[in-house]
């Protein structure tokens, strides 16, 4: 498992951008998720559609998500013939967390950096 940072690079990393990475690595049928905050076009309608856990096709997913720009807080696990694949977790608007096969983490950790907490 590895966190990225939400904000890197000069530009903010959301699932959508996120997903460009799984498809090199995977081939995720369906998602599990949850969204209790997002921003964008439809929030609404995910953050109601998935307050207690949803499930869409991959295609699905990727339309009813295509309006949104930042994920606050969500859940995504991906499928793959039934068995779970990856995770993708936005944490409080600060990170990213990942986990998926090595190549995935390591493209995603080399692409935006491993987030680190702010020091006081």
């Amino acid at each position: 498992m590895i966190r990225i940072p939400q904000h890197a690079n000069g530009r903010l990393i959301d699932f959508n951008d996120l997903l460009a990475e799984v498809d090199r690595f995977l081939r995720v049928d369906h998602w599990r998720f949850q969204v209790s905050e997002c921003l964008g076009d439809g929030a609404d309608a995910i953050e109601e559609r998935s307050w207690d856990g949803e499930v869409l096709g991959d295609a699905e997913l990727r339309a009813l998500y295509r309006g949104i720009y930042q994920t606050i807080n969500g859940r995504f696990v991906g499928h793959q013939a039934g068995q779970p694949v990856c995770e993708l977790e936005a944490v409080d608007s600060s990170f990213w967390t990942v986990s998926g096969p090595a190549g995935l983490e390591d493209r995603l950790r080399d692409l935006h950096g491993e987030w680190q907490p702010a020091t006081r």
